[in-house]
């Protein structure tokens, strides 16, 4: 058969030198996956790092996006009640006869007026960080 019989030393000697290899083999691969964790720990401890300030940028948008929409639903009101009021004024003066020469310094001095206030509510409102609070305060009610 051409196998060789080992003696009891000889035999033990090869387990004995086949259990240090694997011995050997295993602390290597231990350490590898011990450099492998920490390499992923550390990737992981950067993207954390790194999101922190684009959670911040999200918040900070979030904010300027309420604060935006605030902004022009309270304009959207305004030109509402803007319209509102001209159609009332159009229907008073069809109801009202007036001479020519009053009905247009009348309607001059209106456009003026409206012009004016309405210069003054967008700088109100583009002068304004909080324009919720500015729209709910009492005596902005006109």
């Amino acid at each position: 058969m051409g196998m060789t019989q080992l003696n009891g030393d000889e035999t033990h000697d090869l387990l004995q030198a086949e259990i240090e290899r694997l011995k050997h083999k295993s602390e290597e691969d231990h350490a590898a996956f011990q450099a492998a964790l920490r390499q992923k720990d550390c990737k992981i401890l950067e993207m954390e790092r790194q999101q922190q300030p684009l959670q911040q940028i999200v918040g900070s948008l979030q904010t300027q996006y309420t604060e935006l929409i605030d902004i022009l639903l309270s304009y959207r009101s305004q030109l509402f009640e803007k319209m509102v009021r001209s159609k009332a004024n159009a229907v008073l003066e069809k109801s009202q006869p007036k001479s020519e020469g009053d009905q247009q310094t009348e309607l001059s001095a209106r456009s003026k007026a409206e012009n004016v206030e309405s210069k003054q509510e967008i700088e109100e409102q583009t002068s304004t960080a909080q324009p919720r609070q500015k729209q709910l305060n009492p005596s902005n009610i006109q």
